[in-house]
């Protein structure tokens, strides 16, 4: 079956490339946002998303809960990465072991960090050691937009897609060559500087953008438990991408993003949790990069042939802890191909291939690989302007365990003429164990199934007063079974968990004027551990991101942002403290290429963690200047 699906990848391939007969739709690149001007008139939902159906569809015809953010909010809110711009996202939950550099974890209605997808331009970032992704280190260089869809996607997109995708989009280069260097300084002595450059011309474009930054930090172990030694963090890194197309007959895209960060990490000590460690080091070199070539033959059938890795080394020094040194090698290769098949104007059938490649080595401890094959097919139909239906099906074939099917099933109906949608969703999905979990000596157990889950939601958007006001409200479900977790009886991984999360989903957007607007996401999330009945850890029952844009005077913004998390429990069942901050912000255009920019982080300077024994920044200022031409 292996031999013939590998096949069946070399036959798409060159039917892609040289048949004359296939018809093909490409589908269209998300369009760039309008630049910052820094007015806060009612941000416009992007025409056209792809994450949801690996298509280019109206968002408005979109029946899953999606959520967009653009480069334009990025600027206004003067976000630095992508967890911060993550965190004003409506049931996400950004999660950090300390200050800058730190790791870095997504969960997505009530599911794990593993149960989180991330991609940047279609290729997968999550490390096969751990079975999750970590943001620590990745900013917004070159990021256009970033689509953040929830619940069960593995459908489409296979393991690790079990409670959402979040997918980055690198900026496609427009209009006439652009150039702009920025700087920032702060508060524990942090300095960034990046350069970047941007256009377009003939069948060429092009957008590059690279940066470096360093902080003396602070104490990644809270005061609780540490002296307040600091922790500091630097980082470098880049981010590529470049299309040659002739439309709309074929094109090409490249993109790449290379990274490097060293990083001071505390300890951590038995019944205390972390610790101060004035010597322990960790640096991690990360690469990504995906090629893609679309073909289009007619307006009814198109193809694509998509090429992508990610790789990362992971090394810790510590002359002190013996376990704290170690070198970790990860690899990771995808293959896929899709085509897109409209037999009516109201119906598009997509059929895809995706072969997947895993590779990790604990030096000294183990080195092993993995690989997989999945087959699906997906049915999108509109009969009319007012109702979409998605149906889809997977089947996935693993190299260490049995094979595993998933599906999906989407509705949209939109109230012709009163800003209406109402969407409802259901699906399953799956995760396969990481290598860790399977491999790591006394750990690893090579019996583990995969972790599983279904899900829906129903809801319902409203858009009125000519766009003024734009968002919507969701109820949410999920239950997770054969969850991966230590397990006391053989000391061996074992599927040995089950839980279960509901709650509401809100976000809306109001913009009464030309000169103020205000948005407000909220999340309310009842999960439990099916097996002792407990709150899973740090799921806050209650989250909510209040912003408010301003424009005072004509070339001047200011941003207020704030956001509250309530009811949480530690993994070990003890309450956790709630807590809220406030982010001000102003920006001036002093001409055409001057830009300067001051924000205040944490204004009351509230004292918190995220993490049980990890540090939350206090209160921290920053000024900045950017030059364009």
């Amino acid at each position: 079956m292996k031999r013939l699906l590998h096949s069946a990848v070399r036959l798409f391939a060159a039917l892609l490339v040289f048949s004359p007969l296939l018809p093909a739709q490409e589908p269209v690149t998300p369009p760039a946002p309008p630049p910052a001007d820094g007015s806060p008139e009612p941000v416009v939902v992007p025409e056209r998303v792809v994450t949801a159906t690996r298509t280019s569809v109206e968002a408005e015809a979109v029946g899953s809960s999606i959520t967009i953010l653009t480069r334009e909010e990025f600027e206004r809110h003067q976000s630095r990465t992508v967890a911060d711009a993550l965190r004003s996202v409506e049931g996400l939950e950004v999660v950090q072991t300390g200050g800058p550099g730190r790791t870095t974890s997504v969960f997505i209605r009530g599911g794990e960090s593993g149960h989180t997808l991330v991609l940047i331009d279609g290729q997968r970032i999550t490390s096969p050691t751990l079975g999750s992704a970590d943001l620590s280190d990745l900013t917004l260089e070159n990021i256009e937009r970033i689509e953040i869809l929830r619940g069960p996607q593995s459908t489409l997109y296979g393991s690790e897609a079990i409670g959402g995708v979040v997918q980055i989009f690198t900026r496609k280069g427009s209009g006439k060559p652009h150039f702009f260097t920025a700087a920032e300084g702060g508060t524990w002595r942090t300095l960034r500087g990046r350069f970047g450059a941007y256009g377009a011309g003939g069948p060429i474009d092009y957008s590059l953008e690279a940066g470096a930054a360093g902080t003396h930090g602070f104490s990644a172990a809270s005061s609780k438990s540490a002296a307040g030694e600091r922790d500091g963090y630097e980082l470098v890194d880049g981010s590529l991408r470049f299309g040659l197309g002739r439309d709309p007959g074929w094109r090409f895209d490249f993109s790449g993003r290379q990274t490097h960060s060293r990083l001071d990490l505390d300890g951590f000590a038995f019944g205390t949790g972390a610790v101060d460690d004035p010597n322990s080091v960790q640096s991690r070199d990360s690469t990504v990069a995906s090629a893609t070539l679309r073909r289009r033959w007619s307006d009814r059938w198109a193809g694509s042939l998509r090429l992508g890795t990610s790789r990362e080394t992971l090394v810790g020094m510590d002359p002190d802890t013996a376990f704290s040194n170690f070198r970790l090698q990860t690899s990771l290769v995808d293959l896929g191909f899709q085509t897109e098949w409209m037999p009516a104007e109201t119906d598009t059938v997509l059929f895809g291939v995706d072969q997947r490649w895993q590779e990790g080595e604990n030096e000294g401890t183990f080195r092993k690989g993995v690989d997989s094959t999945g087959l699906f097919v997906q049915n999108h139909w509109a009969p009319c302007e007012a109702f979409s239906a998605v149906l889809g099906v997977r089947h996935d074939i693993h190299s260490e365990f049995k094979d595993k099917t998933t599906w999906r099933a989407v509705l949209n109906y939109r109230v012709t003429g009163w800003g209406t949608r109402f969407h409802a969703s259901y699906g399953t999905g799956y995760r396969a164990p990481s290598l860790n979990e399977l491999y790591f000596p006394f750990f690893g157990n090579k019996e583990l199934k995969p972790e599983s889950s279904e899900g829906g939601d129903i809801g319902v958007s409203q858009r009125c007063w000519e766009g003024r006001v734009d968002g919507g409200i969701s109820y949410f479900w999920n239950r997770f079974d054969k969850l991966i977790s230590f397990d006391s009886a053989t000391f061996l991984a074992g599927n040995i968990n089950r839980a279960e999360a509901e709650g509401v989903e809100s976000r809306w957007r109001v913009s009464p004027c030309t000169w103020a607007a205000v948005g407000w996401s909220y999340t309310y999330t009842h999960s439990r551990n099916r097996e002792t009945h407990e709150p899973l850890a740090r799921r806050p029952r209650h989250r909510n991101m209040v912003w408010v844009d301003l424009v005072p005077a004509e070339d001047w913004t200011v941003t207020i942002r704030g956001r509250a998390s309530t009811d949480r429990e530690n993994s070990d069942d003890s309450a956790m403290d709630s807590y809220e901050t406030v982010d001000v912000g102003v920006r001036w255009r002093v001409s055409e290429h001057w830009l300067l920019e001051a924000r205040v982080e944490n204004v009351f300077d509230r004292q918190y963690e995220e993490v049980e024994g990890f540090a939350s920044p206090g209160v921290a200022g920053y000024l900045g200047a950017r030059f364009d031409w």
